[in-house]
């Protein structure tokens, strides 16, 4: 069985009570015939009515798209040997790996077309909220922006070129300006500029696996409050900013700029 968990509220920062729907949670069964036990995580559509999944069947791997009140999952022609995936913020269209290649493909129409070739396997990938835009991360190579239409693929700062770590799984934040990344295997969380004028800064340092921000994160994504799941060993009863080891390892102006922010083991 393919688990769908879509959550769609979350109580420690929302501004008001009616302004988001309940948690929706539904168990979906796989397309017959696929290697269920292959497939990756669905990712959801920005709306929520959506989900897309890569999958195999007869051995072949492509992506395949469900709407939450459907009752068959279709399979996508033309994204044969997808990997990974993400969705554009108007629900329609689903970025993927396929061939070398970073794709889109209209999740209505079926049309595919190439945005740019990948210097080596995605690790994370998102579309700007205004749509115009793709940050995506490979292991090796880094952080790479292009532009939604296609075209050659512009290397983002880094901060340490002498690093040997990775930089991966980067999201835009909702503002349109800044994104947010995972240094692996440090697990430190950085925040760069879209436009890569100004330069990365750290914004977590250590344990960091997951970050969530509420509609309106900007340039201090924590200022209004963030959820944020980490790790460490061994594991801390929970991180707090007033723990004495985060103030010594994250400079005044971060811990400023991350003053809000809720810690949740």
């Amino acid at each position: 069985m393919i688990a769908v968990v879509a959550t769609l509220a979350l109580p420690a920062f929302r501004p008001a009570r009616a302004a988001y729907p309940n948690a929706v949670r539904f168990t979906v069964a796989p397309p017959l015939n696929i290697d269920a036990a292959g497939a990756t995580p669905p990712a959801v559509s920005p709306d929520g009515h959506r989900f897309a999944f890569v999958a195999a069947r007869g051995g072949v791997r492509q992506l395949w798209v469900r709407s939450v009140d459907a009752l068959e999952t279709q399979p996508l022609p033309g994204t044969e040997g997808a990997e990974s995936l993400f969705w554009s913020p108007d629900n329609r269209t689903v970025a993927f790996e396929a061939e070398g290649k970073l794709k889109a493909t209209d999740a209505e129409s079926g049309l595919v077309r190439t945005l740019c070739d990948l210097p080596e396997s995605l690790s994370g990938g998102s579309w700007s909220p205004g749509g115009d835009a793709i940050v995506f991360a490979t292991p090796i190579h880094g952080l790479f922006s292009v532009s939604s239409g296609g075209g050659s693929p512009r290397l983002m700062p880094n901060p340490d070129a002498a690093s040997t770590e990775a930089r991966l799984f980067p999201t835009i934040l909702p503002d349109g300006r800044y994104f947010i990344y995972l240094n692996s295997p440090s697990h430190v969380a950085w925040v760069g500029s879209l436009d890569g004028k100004e330069p990365p800064v750290r914004l977590l340092g250590g344990c960091v696996e997951t970050l969530i921000f509420p509609p309106r994160a900007s340039r201090d994504p924590c200022s209004s409050g963030c959820y944020i799941s980490h790790w460490c060993a061994p594991m801390p009863p929970a991180l707090s900013l007033n723990d004495e080891t985060w103030h010594k390892a994250n400079p005044p102006a971060i811990q400023r700029r991350a003053r809000s922010q809720r810690a949740l083991r």
